[in-house]
Order: structure tokens, then C-alpha cells, then sequence
């Protein structure tokens, strides 16, 4: 699976949990399923499937933590990333996500 091969959201979340990040469906920041059980275990790509054939057109968001393996910093709209390790940066509605790799031995 190639990036450029990408299409639809199922498409991205399927690529997503292909690099061992956990996915879920949502709209806007509302989650379409009950999350927190995703926060200990892995999503599978059959729920994935199930999911966005419930919802094709919904959008995706990654549960952060031990699971997916990173942590986003949230940087409220005007916030100062000045001093942060440079890293991947997302584009949030009002702001910014900060993406690190989820620390060995977990966040205090």
C-alpha cells in the first residue's frame, strides 16, 4: 500500500493501522464509537471495515499512547511552538498538533 494510493478515509485508515497506529472513526471531534477501550488495545481491520461502511464519508482520528505508539502536544490557536524538538506538526481547527513518539516506560 502507497500513500499516493490512497483515496478514501477507509483507505487512510486501513494505512494507518498498517503502520501500527490505532484508528477511529469520528465527526469532527466526536467519536463515533466508545474510544477509551482502543486506549489498551488495538483496533482491527475488520472493525475498521465495518466502521466505514457504516460511516464512508466520517473522518479519522488516532488514539495517542502506549497503542499507536505517539503522543500529540495540542498547541491552542496563537500558542508559541518555540523550544519544542522539531517533529511532524497537524493542522488542527484551532491549532496545532505536535507529533512525538510515545516515550519508553510511559508519560508521568
Amino acid at each position: 500500500m502507497t500513500v499516493s494510493n490512497l483515496k478514501t478515509n477507509l483507505d487512510w485508515a486501513l494505512y494507518y493501522l498498517s503502520i501500527g497506529w490505532n484508528p477511529i472513526p469520528v465527526e469532527g471531534k466526536k467519536s463515533l464509537i466508545n474510544w477509551k477501550e482502543y486506549q489498551t488495545k488495538m483496533v482491527t481491520e475488520e472493525l475498521i471495515n465495518e466502521w466505514w461502511q457504516k460511516w464512508p464519508n466520517t473522518g479519522i482520528a488516532i488514539i495517542t499512547g502506549e497503542t499507536s505508539g505517539i503522543v500529540a502536544v495540542d498547541i491552542d490557536k496563537g500558542g508559541k511552538i518555540d523550544g519544542l524538538t522539531p517533529t511532524v506538526i497537524s493542522q488542527t481547527g484551532k491549532g496545532r498538533h505536535c507529533i512525538y513518539k510515545y516515550p519508553q516506560g510511559g508519560i508521568g
